[in-house]
């Protein structure tokens, strides 16, 4: 019995959730009985979506062009074809790890595969969300065979006696080992490797004694050199000795991007930062990202030969460095300052194949076959072409505004500039939207800058921090604005470049772990995790520092929240594509302790200003005003107004002690 899926969560010190990596099965699969035969054919891809259609409807027996599908067999399913031949068929899967392992005196076997890898960026501000995930083969290339595993290793070795001075046990042959990896796409961002730097404690200890060190290493080889070559073990020359019969490991094609992009807190991680950005510099990779590079490494072969471990690794090793240092063009013409005309010449060709190919591969099949081969090909050609030329426009676009960002020196301004600019609008209506709403936004820092940068630098720095604000007011009465317009365009044309994506969408696995305030690690909540993610996404546009304390979703669009300084009420807003707060108050805001009326909370707030007043936050006039949320359930309501109350409690105890009853007021999320 091999698993479906397999899960494994990197939790930092923090504590944050790094990383998930998960192992997933693949989809359905259907296959026929071979007659005369206890064997199972693959059936073509556009029998097995019918297939898997009737399966999932109510019907018993379902009726198809060219072919009956027979459900009234529990134990059997039945394929009839219009000369009445039948076939059994049968519904399995490809489990997400399969191994086999075998053991003789003769030989011993195993055989490892492993279907599908992927591995998301769980941290609050990613530029990435997707880290690594295999590439779908075309629909052409599973017309006629199953979709192959994304690693498949094959190995066969066999017990070999030696002549000579060297013992039986030593000489290790292997007769056969093969390594077959298909094609996928990893995307890094300066965050994510710095978490992970910081997750396995990779940096330069300060404590270590460098001096200490070398000598060690110096005495080491002293001794290594007096030895005798007779007296030496073959562990010390690099491993055992290794006889290969058949070695393969096979070709890789990767899609490579990057972003040198951090939003992430360094201040306690600062040796591994220093660190990681001495790697990106030697790199040439400080400033510019790379977006959808191609890499194409060769296959390694190595037959008949008598090696030891550590030569084996090194030959692998350099030839796979000769292989990149051979691709390096992808890289550099992959440079998003450039539009990626690599990606663009890419695409142009995949678009031009697709126009001959696939109308060649109906016309074998028959009239029908060579229309609807006409009209996918033209449409992957127009597709591959148009969006080509205005992903390459947007990489620019998004290039400059970087740029632009950067020429501000404002640090935090960058910050949420490349929170937006991570989320892509979905339809062309929501990069104008957006588009629209960074030039306001441009215009009007820009204008106030001049006045408010010079008031926050004094209130920092003083006198010097005055004279450094009036500088960063001025630039930014010119960047800001030239940025808003820029990233108006940069919206506008990804709207546009995402109607012509033909690219797999990848689902994301589950939202991010939520680890409470007291840090213990607890197993995964599902309803907590996503509260956080909700939460998370508001952050996201207001300058919040919150922590998640409980949620509701009232409908499948609108949300209540609460963390550990206010309530929030959000709502999905469809044009922009995100959760945006409808309204939201502080605890020191509400005047008593909710009543529940009708399956809903009554909340009565006094407060300075309604955050859909606009300017009303200058005029110092306390107005009260009622709030109703209607939960889905009077169970929901009671859990609610209960923690609601431990929030009141800890805001202020003296202000609601006596209007509460009596129980804890150190209740959380673990307790009710």
């Amino acid at each position: 019995c091999f698993p479906q899926s397999v899960g494994v969560s990197l939790v930092d010190n923090v504590p944050q959730e790094v990383s998930y990596i998960q192992l997933d099965s693949s989809g359905a699969i259907w296959e026929k009985k071979l007659k005369r035969r206890d064997r199972y054919k693959y059936l073509p891809c556009k029998i097995s979506e019918q297939l898997e259609e009737a399966f999932n409807s109510d019907k018993e027996v379902e009726e198809f062009d060219d072919h009956n599908f027979d459900m009234r067999i529990k134990e059997e399913m039945i394929l009839t074809y219009p000369d009445n031949n039948s076939a059994v068929v049968r519904r399995t899967y490809l489990p997400a790890l399969w191994f086999q392992y075998t053991s003789s005196e003769s030989q011993t076997n195993l055989h490892l595969k492993i279907n599908r890898i992927q591995i998301d960026n769980q941290l609050t501000d990613y530029t990435f969300r997707h880290v690594f995930y295999p590439i779908a083969p075309p629909s052409h290339a599973l017309a006629e065979q199953p979709p192959k595993p994304l690693v498949e290793f094959a190995m066969i070795k066999q017990p070999t006696a030696v002549e000579g001075d060297l013992e039986q046990s030593v000489l290790e042959h292997y007769k056969y080992v093969k390594t077959l990896v298909q094609e996928f796409h990893i995307k890094l961002d300066a965050g994510y490797l710095l978490a992970l730097m910081n997750f396995f404690k990779v940096g330069v200890d300060e404590n270590m004694d460098i001096e200490k060190l070398e000598l060690e290493q110096l005495q080491a080889d002293l001794v290594h050199s007096r030895t005798a070559l007779d007296d030496r073990d073959w562990g010390e020359e690099g491993g055992a000795p290794v006889f290969l019969d058949q070695f393969h490991l096979s070709p890789l094609k990767i899609h490579m991007s990057f972003s040198p992009e951090n939003n992430t807190d360094t201040s306690q991680t600062q040796v591994q930062t220093d660190t990681l950005a001495l790697y990106l510099r030697s790199f040439g990779l400080g400033l510019v990202a790379i977006n959808d590079a191609v890499l194409k490494l060769a296959y390694y072969d190595a037959t008949g030969q008598l090696v030891t471990q550590a030569q084996l690794q090194d030959r692998v090793l350099k030839h796979y460095i000769h292989q990149t240092l051979t691709q390096l063009y992808a890289v550099v013409f992959g440079l998003d300052i450039l539009g990626n005309p690599y990606g663009l010449a890419q695409n142009i060709k995949e678009g031009t194949k697709d126009l001959f190919y696939e109308p060649y591969q109906g016309i074998v099949q028959g009239p029908r076959e060579f229309a609807e081969g006409v009209v996918i090909g033209m449409n992957s050609f127009l597709r591959h072409s148009v969006g080509g030329i205005v992903g390459a426009a947007s990489k620019i676009s998004r290039s400059l505004g970087k740029g632009l960002a950067k020429l501000t020196f404002d640090e935090e301004y960058q910050k949420q500039r490349a929170r937006r600019m991570a989320q892509k609008p979905s339809h062309i209506g929501e990069g104008l939207v957006r588009g629209g709403k960074s030039l306001l936004m441009g215009l009007y820092h820009g204008v106030t800058g001049v006045v408010v940068k010079p008031v926050e630098g004094a209130a920092q720095d003083g006198v010097e921090g005055f004279f450094k604000g009036v500088g960063k007011g001025l630039v930014g009465a010119v960047t800001r604005p030239l940025g808003g317009i820029n990233d108006m365009i940069t919206y506008t044309i990804d709207g546009i470049h995402h109607h012509t994506q033909i690219d797999e969408k990848i689902l994301v696995l589950r939202h991010p772990r939520y680890i409470q305030p007291d840090k213990i690690l607890r197993p995964y909540n599902t309803a907590q995790s996503e509260g956080k993610y909700l939460l998370g996404e508001l952050t996201r546009h207001n300058d919040w520092n919150d922590t998640y304390y409980h949620h509701s979703l009232l409908t499948r669009k609108s949300t209540f929240i609460l963390t550990d300084h206010r309530c929030v009420l959000s709502e999905y807003d469809d044009v922009m594509n995100q959760w945006k707060v409808e309204w939201s108050h502080v605890y020191q805001d509400i005047e008593k302790i909710p009543s529940i009326m009708d399956n809903g909370i009554c909340i009565i707030f006094s407060a300075y200003m309604d955050p859909n007043a606009g300017m009303s936050k200058f005029f110092k006039n306390r107005r009260k005003k009622t709030r109703m949320v209607t939960l889905p359930s009077s169970e929901e309501t009671q859990i609610m107004v209960e923690r609601l109350t431990v929030r009141l409690r800890k805001t202020s105890k003296k202000r609601f002690q006596k209007q509460s009853e009596e129980g804890c007021w150190d209740k959380c999320c673990r307790c009710l």
